[in-house]
């Protein structure tokens, strides 16, 4: 019994003369998390998804796939408008089929459906001559333009290559808007 009762002992409270464990050091309180930093403002010349769409997602609601073709198109006419240094509004973007069908000369299978194309407003024809001089421009980033011959008054860009794989291709067999937009011959090494 001896044993148990010096163990229980040796258990029993610190005596009081005995320093006590120091207290723990105080924590510092975490650090507040930083605000979380605005979206970037859009360049004046870059045209935003709420131009792209038109307000046309309400009347159609676009799948994932469409979102995401919207959003390289978006990205890919602000590569252009960069380059090219000023800002052209959005004639048509996004295209539902119910208004696609309404659109004088529109292709029933137009790539604005799916979100792959976008046109932009060209009244002075400026895009459209910097366009031409600067070839290499839409190349690099991935764009193919519909013969402005076609197109008076904008310029219709796309994200996928048309069927005859030009860089610059004739939408229709249906004649010209204004044959005299240009002579229609451009370095075929920016196919």
């Amino acid at each position: 019994m001896a044993l148990l009762d010096w163990l229980l002992s040796i258990l029993k409270k610190p005596e009081k003369n005995k320093d006590p464990l120091p207290a723990p050091a105080p924590v510092a309180p975490a650090p507040a998390a930083a605000p979380p930093k605005p979206e970037p403002k859009p360049k004046p010349q870059h045209i935003t998804m709420q131009d792209y769409l038109m307000g046309r997602d309400a009347l159609a609601p676009l799948t994932d796939e469409m979102k995401q073709n919207a959003q390289i198109t978006v990205d890919k006419v602000n590569q252009l408008l960069d380059k090219f240094g000023s800002r052209r509004g959005v004639n048509s973007g996004y295209r539902p089929a119910a208004v696609n069908q309404h659109v004088k000369n529109a292709a029933p299978n137009s790539k604005h459906l799916t979100c792959q194309a976008c046109d932009l407003e060209d009244s002075d024809g400026k895009l459209r001559d910097w366009i031409i001089a600067n070839l290499a421009v839409p190349k690099e980033i991935g764009l193919w333009m519909e013969d402005f011959r076609w197109t008076p008054g904008w310029c219709h860009v796309q994200i996928v290559p048309p069927a005859s794989k030009k860089r610059i291709y004739i939408p229709s067999t249906k004649p010209p808007l204004n044959p005299n937009a240009w002579s229609g011959v451009y370095d075929k090494a920016y196919d």
